[in-house]
């Protein structure tokens, strides 16, 4: 198989499952997925900024996010150019000679054993190297690594946390958090068909059997859910640990 364009692989949506089933590099698509995640991050926490229900919690972040700047009137690819060296690197790599870069760990892998007991081993150890190198990271500023990540140990979702966030920001404010009822998923039906790509213009799959003519019970409790998510993820930006332990 061929490589694959850059374009086609922006057509497959970051799919890393796709990628790696197909033999190609997939460095480009981790780092694509996990500049995704941060962008969530971002838009979730300039929400925040203009809620004024989350001062509390801002206030207290202030220092916390100064790296960041000024980010309420800029679009994320812009922001992204001059800060994405605050994140931590996200690909694994094969090296040849150890350097000094403290945000990584080094291992001597036993190849002869079995993968399921491989992966064990290695989860646990980076988990406690992780949260090692994040206390070290807050007693000093002279411990040079990426200073902002995802909450450790958490499962980052990252189509249905966008799909939350397009709901909550693009439908649910903008419309001045309406009713959730079959008026208000008729308001994300139209804003999913409105969109130009069709890429982007698919309902999440909660919402696809809504039909305006009947009461739709659950597709109406998942929206809920979906708003109540929001909100925590707005909040969990807020705090500074985001998305947050469940």
């Amino acid at each position: 198989m061929s490589e694959t364009s850059i374009s086609d692989r922006r057509q497959q949506n970051f799919d890393y499952n796709y990628y790696c089933s197909n033999n190609i590099k997939c460095d480009w698509i981790i780092i694509m997925k996990a500049k995704q995640n941060i962008r969530i991050w971002f838009e979730f926490y300039k929400l925040a900024l203009s809620d004024k229900r989350f001062d509390k919690e801002l206030n207290k972040t202030k220092s916390y996010y100064s790296d960041w700047g000024d980010i309420k009137n800029i679009q994320f690819d812009k922001w992204w150019i001059d800060h994405k060296s605050l994140f931590d690197e996200v690909t694994i790599r094969e090296i040849n000679e150890i350097d000094n870069d403290p945000s990584s760990v080094y291992l001597k892998v036993p190849l002869g054993l079995p993968l399921t007991d491989l992966i064990k081993r290695f989860t646990n150890l980076i988990e406690i190297k992780q949260s090692k190198v994040r206390k070290t990271y807050t007693k000093t500023k002279a411990v040079s690594v990426g200073k902002y990540q995802l909450t450790v140990g958490t499962e980052f979702r990252s189509q249905r946390n966008n799909d939350v966030l397009l709901i909550y920001r693009d439908v649910y404010l903008k419309n001045g958090s309406p009713p959730i009822n079959n008026k208000f998923i008729q308001k994300i039906k139209e804003f999913y068909e409105g969109r130009r790509s069709k890429k982007y213009n698919k309902l999440p799959i909660v919402f696809a059997s809504f039909d305006p003519k009947i009461e739709n019970d659950t597709i109406i409790r998942n929206c809920r859910r979906y708003i109540k998510d929001a909100e925590k993820l707005v909040l969990a930006a807020a705090k500074g640990d985001f998305p947050g332990k469940d």
